[in-house]
């Protein structure tokens, strides 16, 4: 049937500048021993909660700000990879205990009971959760594996979970400990895990595409590497941060970044040298990503040698390298466990755990700031007649023809969903025409809805409403 696809609006030619003027920061909750690792994450609609359990708070917006939802009975997780919302906006809340895997649901109203991950008999450790583009939910660990840690999986489809699988090399020596699990754009589930190799530790990744594996690729290789996290960006790449010491333990921390480009890992940049803490603690970094693919890193860092309190640091990068490192916030208090996400308006959030409140040192609170991202009003090029256009030519059957102008600087396009997933990358022909027949990566048709159809590299864009 034929499809019939109308220009909403054609934007695009502006730079961006930052808000790098960070709000001031808010206390979320009161103060509790169980509240030292919280997370943040964005929901189907983009609003950003806050995972300080056992409390869950929402963002409701600029006017009402951080509203407590509900009080979670999970217990103290940590907040890396443990909380997701699947398709269908339900709240999934992972932890595990006594080398079992469990797990409690929010459904808008109430909690589910607890209940378990279906996994192998032996110890299970160090779970992880992520939801993909059908509905799904993959939760991924640590399980022993004759002598050795691996790292396993399971699959939660059509309200069953399936057998639990093993992610890593089942036959070779050495431990697998699996770190971090992310779905990409293209829906495409990644796990990232740290193995040990001669006397050095390597970080490896691999990920499943509709029934399809792909093969291992290494992110990193030192003495020492830990708290590796994997993020996507909006055009099917992914982030990877982590810790690094390259004089091993009792040694200067290194924030380190790497990012996959659809053929390989970039070699590791430096982001920050951390500095080293009181007993070799971690500076936790986390990572995401902004709607103009600025990535965003957060950590904690030392002051001085041997730092017992530390403060909250940020560094973004914009495609030239990563900015000079900066605080979210300075206090003379214990800060740690940062994490970071963008929310649907922009918002860079920051969330971390101070006793800058408590009534001793260990008492920790849950604090949160955010940044933005601004459009520049001036044009960045103003000599407009080199700038690449996007237009369509013609639309007949169930197909489109898009001319594209100057394309000796275009790759292709890209074509987006309303929620910025990306649904297509086609490349441009040799007429400087691209065809697209309304369907996704995977030959599908796609659903009738509003749609974003981009140049690569970006500069301009149109919006569409495509009708069966």
């Amino acid at each position: 049937m034929k499809l019939q696809c109308f220009v909403l609006s054609v934007l695009s030619l502006y730079g961006l500048a930052f808000g790098n003027v960070w709000s001031e920061p808010e206390s979320l909750v009161p103060f509790n021993t169980h509240n030292e690792d919280p997370a943040v994450i964005i929901d189907n609609s983009g609003v950003a909660w806050a995972l300080a359990l056992p409390w869950v708070l929402r963002f409701q917006n600029g006017e009402t700000g951080w509203q407590k939802m509900t009080e979670g009975g999970i217990g103290g997780i940590s907040g890396m990879d443990r909380g997701c919302f699947d398709k269908g906006d339900t709240l999934w809340l992972l932890n595990d205990n006594d080398w079992q895997i469990y797990y409690i649901r929010w459904d808008g109203e109430s909690w589910s009971e607890k209940e378990y991950v279906l996994t192998y008999s032996s110890c299970n450790f160090g779970s992880k959760i992520t939801a993909d583009s059908t509905n799904g939910v993959w939760a991924a660990w640590s399980t022993e594996w004759w002598g050795f840690f691996k790292g396993a999986y399971n699959r939660y489809q059509n309200g069953v979970w399936q057998e639990p699988q093993p992610v890593t090399d089942t036959l070779e020596e050495g431990d697998h400990v699996l770190n971090s699990i992310t779905t990409d754009a293209y829906g495409r589930v990644w796990f990232g895990w740290s193995q040990s190799q001669g006397g050095k530790m390597v970080f490896e990744t691999r990920y499943y595409d509709n029934g399809n594996w792909s093969e291992v690729s290494s992110i990193a290789e030192s003495k020492w590497l830990v708290r590796l996290k994997l993020t996507p960006d909006r055009k099917g790449g992914v982030w990877a941060l982590w810790n690094q010491q390259d004089g091993g333990l009792h040694t200067d921390y290194l924030i380190k970044a790497s990012y996959w480009n659809g053929d390989a890992w970039t070699s590791p940049e430096t982001v920050a040298v951390a500095g080293a803490f009181y007993n070799d603690w971690f500076p936790c970094g986390k990572i995401a990503v902004d709607a103009y693919g600025n990535a965003w890193a957060v950590w904690r860092q030392a002051l001085e040698d041997n730092d017992k309190y530390g403060d909250i640091y940020y560094s973004v990068n914009t495609g030239e390298g990563w900015s000079e490192p900066a605080p979210v916030d300075t206090h003379p208090a214990v800060d740690q466990y940062p994490d970071i996400a963008v929310d649907g308006e922009g918002r860079i959030w920051c969330v971390w755990s101070s006793n800058r409140e408590g009534e001793d040192e260990w008492d920790y609170s849950i604090w949160a700031s955010y940044a933005t991202v601004v459009g520049v009003k001036e044009p960045v090029t103003p000599v407009t007649h080199h700038l690449p256009s996007l237009t369509i030519d013609k639309s007949v059957g169930g197909e489109f023809t898009f001319s594209v102008s100057h394309s000796n600087i275009v790759r292709g396009i890209v074509i987006y969903d309303a929620s910025g997933r990306v649904i297509r990358d086609l490349t441009i022909s040799d007429n400087q025409t691209i065809h697209w027949d309304g369907t996704d990566a995977k030959g599908q048709a796609l659903s009738p809805g509003v749609y974003f159809v981009k140049l690569s590299p970006a500069s301009s864009t149109l919006k569409l409403i495509l009708i069966r």
